[in-house]
């Protein structure tokens, strides 16, 4: 099977019709149905049967039009991208953050640098996934993404960790808890209640109360602040996330902890050996002229 088998078929799985389809590709009707016989004969099952003039999918024909949809959508979306990278008109930073960092930091500073790039040579454009640091790690050594946003982990030489930012971790919990009673609550007082985690295999916030001599009983993880803000209004336990005053939109209340480690640091990171493109490295040091940090 090729593409353009491939293609004749997908076609035809939404026209349902051998000319429209051959109109559609402007060639014969017998090219494309030649090229669904192929197919056909290496599945080793009927895709089509006759319905009056037309036809239809057959069962298996329905089941392998939902995999080529989905395959030619990718293979497209692949297509367009390497014509993105390649036009000088379009500049692009692709880059991987952590949910912190794209919730908290880079929005205000990616539209800055938007702004500024259309008054001097033309739109920039990025390309943006979320994940956690192990994965942004992964990211950057398979050329995903030229920019990670993430927290520090160690024994990693091949990668350039820069700070950034500095934000205050509070405590998530409930609007009608106890706690909510006092002005400031210590890793002591949290550390009474279940506690739901980010699943961060940094195990950042496992260390905050280790530091602070306090085991605790997990309840519970989740990757993104706002879904763990939900499960903290639904009674699960209490959190320990960066400072985000959005996430009391979620009927919790966000409380400030009087502990000098209860803070976290988050890195620019890039792979040492690899060179940025021109846009890449000018974003960096764009984020580096205006770090939280000094």
């Amino acid at each position: 099977m090729n593409i353009r088998e491939l293609r004749y078929f997908t076609s035809m799985s939404y026209t349902q019709h051998y000319q429209h389809t051959a109109d559609i590709f402007n060639v014969s009707q017998p090219a494309v149905s030649r090229a669904i016989a192929a197919l056909e004969n290496e599945l080793g099952a009927p895709l089509f049967e006759k319905q009056g003039r037309n036809v239809v999918l057959t069962r298996y024909g329905r089941i392998f039009a939902e995999h080529t949809r989905a395959a030619l959508h990718e293979l497209d979306a692949g297509v367009q991208r390497i014509r993105d990278l390649r036009d000088p008109n379009k500049k692009i930073v692709d880059i991987s953050a952590n949910f912190a960092m794209a919730a908290l930091y880079l929005p205000p500073l990616m539209r800055q640098y938007q702004t500024r790039k259309q008054a001097q040579s033309g739109n920039v454009f990025f390309q943006f996934r979320q994940s956690d640091t192990p994965h942004i790690m992964q990211d950057l050594r398979e050329g995903i993404s030229e920019i990670g946003f993430a927290s520090y982990l160690e024994d990693q030489p091949e990668f350039k960790f820069e700070p950034v930012a500095r934000y205050e971790m509070g405590l998530l919990v409930p609007c009608d808890h106890e706690l909510t009673r006092q002005s400031r609550i210590s890793l002591a007082d949290a550390a009474k209640y279940p506690v739901v985690l980010s699943a961060d295999t940094t195990h950042y916030v496992e260390n905050m109360f280790q530091r602070a001599g306090q085991t605790i009983a997990v309840s519970c993880r989740m990757n993104e602040d706002h879904a763990i803000a939900a499960l903290v209004a639904n009674g699960f336990g209490v959190a320990v996330v960066p400072w985000n005053e959005l996430l009391q939109n979620e009927n919790v209340k966000l409380l400030h902890i009087d502990d000098p480690n209860a803070y976290r640091i988050f890195y620019l990171v890039t792979l040492r050996a690899r060179i940025l493109s021109a846009h890449a490295e000018d974003f960096r040091k764009f984020i580096l002229s205006h770090t939280m940090l000094g």
